[in-house]
């Protein structure tokens, strides 16, 4: 009896792990770009009437602001907040992700996993990437139990981590950085690529 419930428990605990996403085929840039989350630094003098009002407004912006020396605060925050994309941004990653195509071509043989965890699991795939005009068989996948999934690979030299929340979207998470004298903003953005 003791032997039969271990049995059930362990097959219980096989069936719990799930399959990676069927992501072979060819994925392209579909032309859709969506606000992810965006993070915002100001430094800030606090010196004199016009300092001290700038710190309180960055403050009721909800910016935390950390004292550094004298009279001097880097203030930050991080938004979630969807935001609608300014065109020089649209532009300057459509130029980079346009024409790009990811082909991940099934080889014999089935996902294995590497590692299992209580929220991620590793899996090693059966696949060859194609793209940007290299190859590749070392394509990692992540899976969480929460279902956002990603692929971790490179090729040329560059690092790849592109998600999915399901098995129709391929992710790539592209940042967008600006800078001034003494404020820097990093606005992400979803770049969403389709299966063809």
């Amino acid at each position: 009896m003791k032997i039969l419930i271990g049995l059930i428990l362990v097959g219980m605990s096989l069936g719990a792990l799930a399959e990676p996403y069927d992501i072979y085929g060819t994925w392209s840039y579909s032309g859709q770009i969506q606000s992810s989350h965006k993070i915002e630094i100001e430094v800030v003098r606090a010196v004199g009437k016009k300092g001290e009002k700038r710190l309180a407004e960055l403050r009721e912006q909800k910016y935390s602001c950390l004292h550094l020396r004298s009279q001097t605060y880097r203030c930050s925050r991080v938004s979630t907040e969807a935001w609608e994309p300014e065109a020089s941004h649209l532009e300057a990653l459509s130029q980079i992700h346009r024409g790009r195509v990811f082909e991940l071509v099934k080889q014999p043989g089935e996902p294995k996993l590497i590692r299992s965890g209580d929220s991620l699991n590793q899996w090693s795939l059966p696949v060859i990437l194609y793209a940007l005009g290299e190859k590749t068989a070392d394509v990692i996948y992540w899976e969480t139990k929460g279902g956002l999934d990603k692929l971790d690979f490179s090729l040329g030299g560059e690092n790849f981590w592109p998600y999915f929340n399901d098995g129709e979207r391929m992710i790539f998470l592209d940042e967008v950085f600006e800078s001034s004298e003494d404020r820097q903003a990093h606005y992400y953005y979803d770049v969403i690529y389709q299966r063809e």
